[in-house]
């Protein structure tokens, strides 16, 4: 439950963090397994009294940058509630954070239609743009390519 993955395939670079406090280990992995092109980072069920197993969505996007990620998908938030945060607190601080910091964040539309293409409002995160993985697995904004992987959402 609480390690990490650094995968790499296709000349491709993944992360996931696992359930993690911020601390200087995703400086030591960035520098060893970096820079990432997706980093799926624990966000969500912090407080001040668990920090060592749950960052804060600030500590989140630090974490990101430490690790050398290039895009950023924060995971372990919206489920159920563990802690006494809002639902959507841990994507609405971390989307502000990424903003303030120009880091590029994805998340899932929760009950969403993976046809659905249009900008939209999602939450109270700001304008979003669906962004699909183009066949060659890379996320990219306009892809000629027919066969898709999946659907994200870009943060603005």
């Amino acid at each position: 439950m609480w390690c990490s993955w650094a995968i790499e395939g296709g000349g491709q670079k993944v992360f996931f963090s696992g359930d993690s406090g911020y601390g200087p280990h995703f400086a030591e992995i960035g520098e060893r397994f970096g820079p990432f092109d997706l980093a799926l980072m624990e966000c969500g069920q912090y407080d001040p009294r668990w920090a060592a197993i749950h960052m804060s969505p600030e500590e989140t996007v630090q974490a990101h940058v430490d690790v050398r990620g290039g895009t950023l998908l924060p995971v372990h938030w919206g489920a159920f509630t563990l802690a006494l945060h809002e639902w959507n607190d841990p994507i609405r601080r971390a989307s502000a954070e990424a903003a303030r910091r120009d880091v590029r964040i994805i998340s899932p539309r929760i009950g969403g239609d993976r046809r659905d293409r249009r900008r939209e409002r999602w939450g109270d995160c700001g304008m979003v743009e669906v962004i699909e993985p183009c066949a060659q697995g890379r996320l990219c904004r306009a892809c000629p390519a027919q066969s898709h992987l999946g659907r994200f959402i870009l943060f603005y």
